[in-house]
Formats: C-alpha cells, sequence, structure tokens
C-alpha cells in the first residue's frame, strides 16, 4: 500500500512538472536545470522518485517563477554538480541540492539532484555544457 501512494505522488508531481514547463512566457524565457547524479548509478524508478523530491522542493520556493519556466534534465558527476552548485551560489542564482534518505540505493546524505533556476535564459549556458539526459 505504501509503495503505490508513493508511486501516485510521484505520478502528480510528474504531471504538475510537465504541465509547467509546457507554460512558458513568451515576455520572460527562463529554464530550471535538473543535474542528475550519474555517479550514483541510480535506477529509472529512483531517479524519477528524486527528480519529484526536487520538483517539490523547488516548486514550494519558487511558486511565482515557475509558471514561466521550461525545464532540461542533464546528467553530472558529483564533481560537476559540486561545480556547478558553486557557481549558482556565486552568481546568486537560486539552486537548491536533493540529498538521499539512504532508505534505498543510494548512501544516506547523498546528493542526487541539484536544480538550478528558474534562471534567464540569458545564463542558460553557464549551466549547460553537460550531456543532456532527457
Amino acid at each position: 500500500m505504501k509503495g503505490l501512494l508513493i508511486i501516485g505522488i510521484v505520478f502528480i508531481f510528474l504531471i504538475l512538472l510537465v504541465y509547467f514547463s509546457l507554460r512558458k512566457s513568451k515576455s520572460s524565457p527562463s529554464t530550471t536545470i535538473f543535474l542528475i547524479n550519474s555517479s550514483l548509478k541510480m535506477s529509472k524508478g529512483k531517479i524519477i522518485s528524486q527528480i519529484a523530491h526536487a520538483f517539490s522542493n523547488i516548486y514550494r520556493l519558487n511558486y511565482s517563477d515557475w509558471e514561466k519556466s521550461s525545464i532540461v534534465i542533464y546528467k553530472a558527476s558529483s564533481k560537476e554538480m559540486e561545480d556547478l552548485a558553486g557557481r549558482a551560489h556565486n552568481s546568486e542564482i537560486k539552486y537548491s541540492k536533493i540529498h538521499d534518505a539512504g532508505r534505498t540505493q543510494i548512501a544516506s546524505g547523498s546528493n542526487t539532484v541539484l536544480i538550478i533556476g528558474p534562471l534567464r535564459n540569458t545564463y542558460l549556458e553557464w549551466f549547460t555544457d553537460l550531456n543532456k539526459l532527457l
């Protein structure tokens, strides 16, 4: 029963993710970047659940900005994620790190997802020198 509840919650967050990514504003284009830690070798289900955690976290913090944002998902190593978080921090761009609780595949405290943005598309090239995941 608990598994079905989790799958339902993930599904709802993914629907919201798609909904807000399709609502682009012509006046202020922006993008939110999700970086998946490829060093951790997570399963597809684990990646989806971590993206849902990340989405709920950043959505709460930036509700008004989401309606103007498209979404891109990239893969990055742990080091690349730390470097990009540093770039975002130094540039005063919103970012959030998602750390795993360690109850399933990944060690407790592992940084699974890094979210950068929403940010103006003019800054996008600072963060997208990585291989696209999705």
